[in-house]
């Protein structure tokens, strides 16, 4: 039961990190604006907080197996790592990258983002809805 609550727990995380922390540090929307995924400079800034790092070690290191039969001492090393590594590679990629090269990539990161937006929420439905029933006998 406690992997089933961290699993959700992370799905619902990674949804908020690509709709709902974008729009609330985007200016108010109006009804007829639709939710947007963040660009690719907006991730990769978000990669370069608190916020962002967090989310994606809690989340790529709950799906290794491997990671979870390692020592506390080198699960303590590997996480500090990536918490020191990947705000500081965000940054460089912002920071090299032309921004001919960002607008370049774009679609092709919107159409990525967008794909793994539905496989989160499909995973949520799943998860959430069809397993209830399933436990329930509907």
């Amino acid at each position: 039961m406690k992997s089933k609550t961290l699993k959700i727990a992370l799905i619902l995380t990674l949804v908020s990190w690509l709709v709902i922390v974008p729009l609330a540090s985007a200016a108010p929307a109006t009804q007829d604006e639709p939710p947007q995924i963040p660009s690719l400079i907006e991730f990769l800034r978000l990669l370069t907080t608190t916020v962002g790092v967090g989310m994606v070690v809690s989340f790529a290191l709950a799906q290794l197996e491997r990671f979870q039969n390692v020592s506390a001492q080198a699960k303590f090393w590997i996480v500090f790592a990536i918490c020191m590594v990947l705000p500081v590679a965000a940054q460089a990629l912002i920071n090299l990258i032309p921004a001919t090269t960002i607008t370049t990539l774009e679609p092709y990161w919107q159409a990525a983002a967008g794909g793994f937006t539905v496989f989160i929420g499909s995973q949520v439905f799943y998860t959430l809805v069809l397993k209830k029933k399933a436990a329930s006998g509907s």
